[in-house]
């Protein structure tokens, strides 16, 4: 245990000086609080966060002395702080200049694929979105991410193959923030919605939190702003998903469920969150046959949903489904690549 950073509520209500004021400000059943799961991740931190400044400053000074006598320690631990200081002389580095190359005529899979300065393009587990003829590629900023730190994600970017920049910046001076660099944000989707008018992302959160992270903007590029950090529809955690918008304007969420599932969702009318269930499909599948990869579209009047089997990298056959409509579970048509004799999706 990390005295000071993971002290669950009921333990925080234990120490000295520290009871009356969490009482005072979280005026809640400590004991039915700690009994709901989704407290067992909350940090100190996230507890003032969450009250919505019913915490005053000289109640925070209190708390962080008192954990700081009991404990020897503060809101931050020492290795948080040295993470701290090092994504923020990551952000502050110089970039360096992009390759030169000559404008594309072809794509060649297994070669990086640059944007018109020269630069790898970090659009991944991305998608795209097209607006007034225009397409713009958005997906994770994969650019500090080596594999031999924590380094998940620094943040969304968006290319219409010029770089567009972060349209959702990583937090680098919150470890419980989200948006931390640690934090495993994957697959965003953006949808612009008719109702408000406004960009609703949604973005899978993978490892502990396990749900989706809702953040909506006023203009495709940002700035984005959270609406949900953690949002579990039907309680259930949150696999891979698509996220997709009807021609009548309605949208639909479709994810996967405890590595079993495909669970169909209608979404509100702003895109906020999932309504109603509307349809189960592959049901019961375990890994590596429960599906994940999902991708949904709209054709001729059918509904298609294209997925793969959950092997991690390593390559299986893909499969295909079709709907006569949005509210009619999904049944299996076979493998999409009838023409690979692999039998194995890209």
């Amino acid at each position: 245990m990390k005295p000071g950073v993971d002290i669950l509520i009921q333990q925080i209500a234990e120490i000295p000086g520290v009871a009356e004021v969490v009482k005072q400000f979280i005026p809640l059943d400590l004991s039915m609080l700690a009994s709901n799961p989704q407290t067992k991740h909350l940090s100190l931190r996230q507890i003032i966060k969450y009250s919505k400044g019913r915490f005053p400053p000289e109640s925070i000074e209190r708390i962080d002395a008192a954990l700081t006598e009991r404990f020897g320690t503060s809101f931050l631990t020492e290795a948080e702080k040295s993470k701290i200081a090092r994504y923020q002389a990551i952000a502050a580095a110089p970039k360096g200049p992009g390759e030169k190359h000559d404008p594309y005529d072809a794509f060649y899979p297994g070669k990086p694929w640059l944007d018109t300065e020269g630069k790898r393009i970090q659009a991944h587990g991305g998608a795209i979105l097209e607006e007034d003829g225009w397409f713009y590629w958005y997906g994770e900023n994969k650019e500090h991410t080596k594999g031999t730190d924590d380094i998940w994600t620094w943040g969304v970017k968006a290319y219409n193959w010029e770089d567009l920049g972060q349209i959702i910046s990583p937090v680098l001076d919150d470890p419980d923030s989200v948006l931390f660099p640690d934090t495993r944000v994957d697959r965003p989707h953006i949808l612009r919605c008719g109702t408000t008018g406004k960009y609703v992302c949604w973005i899978h959160l993978a490892g502990k939190l396990s749900g989706f992270l809702i953040l909506q903007a006023d203009a495709f590029l940002g700035p984005y702003v959270i609406v949900n950090e953690c949002y579990r529809p039907e309680g259930y955690d949150a696999g891979d998903f698509d996220l997709v918008k009807a021609e009548d304007g309605s949208a639909y969420l479709f994810y996967d469920i405890q590595h079993s599932t495909v669970l169909g969702m209608k979404l509100s009318d702003d895109y906020l969150r999932a309504e109603k269930i509307i349809s189960r499909q592959y049901e019961g599948m375990k890994p590596p046959f429960c599906r994940e990869g999902i991708a949904v579209f709209e054709r001729e009047g059918k509904m298609y949903m294209l997925s793969s089997g959950m092997t991690g990298y390593v390559p299986n056959r893909s499969d295909a489904a079709e709907s006569g409509g949005w509210e009619i579970p999904f049944e299996s048509v076979g493998d999409p690549y009838p023409g690979d004799d692999t039998h194995s999706s890209p």
